[in-house]
């Protein structure tokens, strides 16, 4: 039988890709041009995503 899809799974790839697009937003054109939207977009999440673990880009920075 095969294994089905971890939803846990998922969710781990998204929020590093989360963290690590952050990251390479800040490091690039720090926080001033920082936006939810273009993290979405970098990680290749929908900004909903974002907003299941964290309440806006302050505090995504603050866990970065």
């Amino acid at each position: 039988m095969p294994d089905s899809p971890s939803v846990n799974r998922r969710s781990e790839k998204a929020h590093a890709a989360i963290l690590d697009a952050t990251l390479r937003i800040l490091s690039m054109q720090g926080y001033v041009d920082l936006t939810v939207e273009r993290i979405a977009k970098e990680a290749g999440v929908g900004k909903q995503t974002i907003y299941r673990w964290w309440t806006g880009k302050a505090d995504l920075v603050l866990e970065v």
